[in-house]
């Protein structure tokens, strides 16, 4: 790197000074990759790689891990029973024996210290489940990862410094978000004490309150997050996401193969994951997009799908994905809803869904009747249980009957609901009528529509269709788009 004659090095932090000829990366690790102990040891062979010079340059790169997969249900479980001492005991050795089983591979100068160190995080949990402290409990899995991964690390050969999510810095706003410009600091000051004689490598998840200083989750799934801001915080040059997939796909496979995508732009990533798809956590994009640095999702072994500001659509082909998700659908008709005296109708709907941790999706009104989707159910299947739906119906008449709303009927049901997005369908007017002329010619009525304002941004569209015809609309779109 070429530096500038103006620079004034005394301005220049340690950190900057270390960065100087160096190209800086971040890689996530997820929990799916992070499974046994092959999954552990290959994501050290890969960050170990990573931190080898290339073509005369030199490399750092900085590991940001989620919890082993399946710990963080079973530190869910052992909260749930923190009262219950056998059950409490029977989880606790069910989580050790899936450490164990990731170790078991290790040198014995390094498999022995492993398990001290795992009896040790026996007793944290102990501890704080006494105390009931949930999210000292439920975010512990990400520290676990780090003293697991800095093992398989030394058993490569080199050295490794696991940092867990509070001692890195990580302040966690009261919605579980990650206050960027607070955490900062901290986060600097970290990467500046570690040095660069140690592969780091950092626990996503938990931080502390920013209110408090007591422990604090971030949202599920946010570790993508904390690789971002600690990507911002050192100036990365970009964030690798490292999944069980190798990118981000045009529609799920299960529908057919319709290939992966090189390019995504913030906007059209943002929109994926607000309507249901896992690529990544929008919170990461949002912090991302601030310093422009571009996102790699990708397996250990592809080059992956790039978010930045880049979009992949064209005038011809104006759609760069397809997002589906089978959630309940609600419809309320009240014939006063239309009166003036009833102003206020679909603010007191969405408020009773917030007040549940629900996000409304698609939704439409009109004389007399609103309708809407929620996501609601289980998070992998993203289906909503008969009787989730049947309990929501329930409580909402009782929350409208509080307020003085008289609903003649509040129906629900389950559909499909199918969201398009690519950034060209600004540029090209009519792709409302094109998606829904292919739908008509699938044979499928749609029940309940929105496009968003393309006037301000690019537009996505989305619309609900019955359940059991979420498989032919998707087919047939995918067809005509993508083939």
């Amino acid at each position: 790197m070429k530096i500038r004659n103006k620079m004034n090095f005394k301005n220049v932090s340690d950190i900057q000074l270390k960065m100087i000829n160096m190209s800086l990366y971040v890689v996530k690790f997820g929990g799916s990759v992070l499974n046994g102990s092959d999954g552990f040891r290959k994501a050290a062979d890969y960050i170990v790689d990573k931190n080898r010079s290339k073509n005369g340059y030199s490399q750092r790169a900085i590991a940001v891990v989620s919890a082993p997969f399946g710990a963080t249900n079973i530190l869910h479980d052992i909260y749930e029973n923190r009262k219950g001492d056998k059950a409490r005991s029977e989880k606790m050795d069910e989580l050790v024996g899936i450490y164990h089983r990731i170790i078991w591979n290790l040198p014995s100068y390094l498999a022995e210290p492993a398990k001290e160190k795992i009896e040790e995080r026996r007793g944290f949990l102990k501890e704080h489940a006494n105390s009931g402290a949930r999210d000292a409990i439920t975010g512990s899995g990400e520290e676990d990862s780090c003293i697991l991964l800095c093992y398989n690390i030394e058993a490569i050969g080199l050295d490794a410094k696991g940092v867990a999510g509070p001692e890195a810095g990580f302040l966690i706003n009261r919605n579980g978000t990650i206050n960027i410009e607070k955490s900062r600091k901290g986060l600097k000051a970290m990467l500046r004490d570690s040095g660069k004689e140690k592969i780091l490598v950092v626990g996503g998840y938990l931080g502390r309150s920013i209110d408090s200083n007591d422990y604090k989750t971030g949202t599920r799934n946010s570790t993508d997050a904390f690789a971002a801001a600690v990507a911002d915080a050192a100036n990365a040059k970009n964030i690798e996401i490292i999944k069980n997939v190798p990118g981000v796909y045009r529609a799920e496979e299960q529908y057919g193969n319709y290939g992966l995508l090189d390019k995504l732009s913030y906007d059209e990533a943002i929109k994926m994951t607000w309507r249901g798809s896992p690529v990544i956590h929008p919170e990461a994009v949002k912090i991302a997009r601030k310093k422009r640095k571009p996102i790699i999702i990708k397996d250990m072994t592809s080059t992956g799908t790039t978010i930045s500001e880049e979009s992949q659509t064209t005038a011809k082909r104006p759609v760069a994905a397809i997002v589906t998700s089978d959630r309940p659908m609600f419809t309320i008709i009240d014939s006063t809803m239309d009166l003036e005296e009833s102003t206020g109708y679909l603010a007191d709907v969405a408020l009773f869904e917030a007040e549940r941790g629900h996000s409304i999706g698609v939704e439409a009104c009109d004389a007399g009747i609103i309708s809407y989707t929620i996501s609601i159910g289980d998070v992998k299947t993203k289906k909503a249980p008969e009787e989730s739906i049947d309990n929501n119906i329930t409580e909402l008449r009782e929350y409208l009957k509080a307020r003085g709303r008289e609903p003649s009927q509040i129906n629900g049901d389950a559909v499909g609901t199918i969201t398009v997005v690519g950034d060209a369908m600004k540029e090209r007017r009519g792709t409302l009528e094109e998606i829904f002329g292919i739908v008509r010619r699938s044979g499928v009525s749609v029940r309940s529509a929105v496009q968003s304002d393309e006037k301000y941004m690019p537009p996505s569209i989305s619309f609900a269709v019955d359940s059991d015809k979420l498989e032919t609309t998707v087919k047939a779109l995918c067809e005509e788009l993508f083939s």
